[in-house]
């Protein structure tokens, strides 16, 4: 027997080449496309139950010590 004889034919051997790299690339897509759905539906505001504090607040305060004016100031430091 020589060595042609036990050689798979050309179209096996692409099928055996061309098969999981297709599997591959359409894992790749799956999980890219999964991810772009994800953020695109994940736009809801988790801050805005709060973000009337937002700003600068003036008041007066009195207790024990006596009457006085109180100023708070409220903001987002990073991108929220």
């Amino acid at each position: 027997m020589n060595s042609q004889s036990r050689a798979l034919p050309l179209p096996a051997a692409e099928l055996l080449l061309v098969r999981p790299m297709k599997s591959r690339i359409i894992a790749f897509l799956f999980v890219v496309a999964a991810t772009g759905v994800y953020a695109a539906e994940d736009k809801t505001d988790a801050w805005q139950p709060i973000r009337f504090f937002l700003g600068h607040w003036k008041g007066t305060a009195e207790g024990e010590a006596g009457t006085g004016t109180v100023e708070r100031t409220y903001e987002f430091i990073l991108r929220d």
